[in-house]
């Protein structure tokens, strides 16, 4: 995967006249992690669009968006419940990210986008560790 990613950020490199030099190996580490449901083509749109935002000379973590982060993170039973669930529990945790931050992190407003009673929204976001993952992310100790 480095690889790939090092030849699509040479390819934007040139489309958009930047200077991307390297992409972090913790960064790297984050886009291994991660199940990449679209596979390559998810890839290449996904390096497009941080060269193309980029202001310096390299991709970090941090550039990342936050569900490419959080699939380097594991739930808090850590149990191997098998490839099937970890797949499913990836899913369910992606889509209510992305949920979350189309509607600014507001909880009450995400539930009833996804159709869920609030109770169940917070008890997901509890059993999928949503906010303890957010907070470590972005080095909130709390």
């Amino acid at each position: 995967m480095p690889e790939l990613v090092r030849f699509f950020v040479r390819r934007y490199n040139a489309r958009f006249r930047k200077q991307v030099a390297e992409v972090s190996p913790g960064a790297l580490e984050m886009l291994a992690a991660y199940w990449w449901p679209g596979n390559v083509r998810e890839l290449e749109n996904l390096v497009e669009r941080l060269v193309a935002m980029s202001d310096g000379g390299w991709i970090g973590e941090d550039d990342l968006p936050l569900e490419y982060q959080m699939a380097r993170e594991e739930p808090a039973d850590g149990g191997d419940d098998g490839r099937l669930q970890r797949a499913v529990v990836t899913f369910e945790r992606n889509a209510i990210v992305k949920a979350l931050e189309r509607h600014d992190w507001n909880v009450t407003a995400t539930a009833r986008y996804l159709g869920l009673p609030l109770s169940t929204m917070k008890s997901k976001m509890e059993r999928l560790e949503i906010r303890a993952m957010t907070r470590r992310l972005r080095g909130d100790p709390s």
